[in-house]
């Protein structure tokens, strides 16, 4: 796969081509089922932009994951209007990545391209585990007339994936709960349930078999931490709660893609693409950090 680097590289790492490296950060500039703040396809240029003040050693980890190699590619095109056709673009994209045995970081955007990620990943290692984190289920089958709204991301996304485990919600119709606890397939980690300790998270993943694809609806954050979310709601994960639940899933589980999506950019200011850049940086850090300890 051969693919033009992209013009702002995440944390400015310009030096990395992409042969040599291990981590392929995929901007999507993609919002078209925004239902309440847009601006979500300003997301992946914020996030890039401030990615360029991180400090490249992380010492709460001790590392500096850059030196595992980091390239940014240029975003796939994505047809205006057509979700399904913008879905098999990440799809096809995060394919060869996979393909190839790397990772890819893909910054949203709306959510939806979620579905794209956990389709490839189900093509490339057969059998996946979804993990979302998520303020709401997102279970719906069709939102607005649309069965590609972000708010069904889940529910197409379990089409593709053996299973899906949703951390920190805390919204929800009652079509999607009585959904939710129905499907076998599908666990829900409420908010409250990991307000104390992330023992029920421990213990659910102990039961995941193969590959993990990991989506982070950033609205799964408190708005005390992010304001800037596409469908934010009170009540949700501190940065180190997201950072310590993150860490639970990465050391328990093979993590073969991710994504960070719904930052939105009617709202932002610095500090907001700041959180997200750095919560990306430290969640490849932590990839790093467990796969050269566990020798994978």
């Amino acid at each position: 796969m051969h693919r033009r680097p992209y013009t702002l590289p995440f944390a400015g790492l310009t030096g990395y081509e992409y042969g040599g490296v291990k981590y392929i950060v995929i901007p999507v500039a993609y919002d078209s089922t925004a239902s309440f703040y847009p601006g979500a396809r300003e997301g992946p240029i914020r996030v890039l932009r401030a990615s360029e003040e991180l400090e490249l050693y992380d010492p709460k980890l001790g590392i500096t994951p850059a030196e595992a190699g980091i390239a940014t590619i240029n975003d796939p095109e994505l047809p205006l209007g057509e979700p399904e056709e913008a879905i098999r673009a990440v799809e096809d994209i995060c394919h060869q990545v996979m393909s190839e045995k790397r990772i890819p970081i893909l910054l949203g955007g709306e959510h939806t391209i979620a579905v794209g990620g956990v389709a490839a990943a189900k093509r490339v290692y057969g059998r996946i585990t979804a993990v979302f984190f998520d303020a709401h289920l997102d279970l719906r089958d069709s939102y607005r007339g649309s069965r590609y709204s972000h708010a069904c991301t889940a529910r197409r996304a379990l089409e593709h994936a053996d299973r899906l485990i949703i951390v920190g919600c805390r919204e929800a119709s009652y079509d999607e709960f009585d959904y939710a606890r129905k499907e076998e397939k599908v666990t829900v980690i409420w908010r409250w349930d990991i307000l104390e300790s992330l023992s029920p998270l421990a213990e659910e993943l102990s039961r995941v078999k193969g590959a993990v694809y990991i989506s982070f609806d950033l609205d799964a954050l408190d708005p005390s931490v992010l304001p800037c979310v596409g469908c934010p709601s009170p009540d949700g994960l501190s940065f180190r709660e997201a950072e310590e639940a993150l860490s639970t899933v990465v050391s328990r589980c093979h993590v073969v893609a991710a994504d960070f999506t719904e930052l939105s950019c009617m709202l932002s200011h610095a500090s907001c693409s700041m959180t997200v850049a750095k919560l990306v940086y430290r969640f490849i850090g932590m990839l790093e950090y467990y796969s050269s300890a566990e020798g994978r």
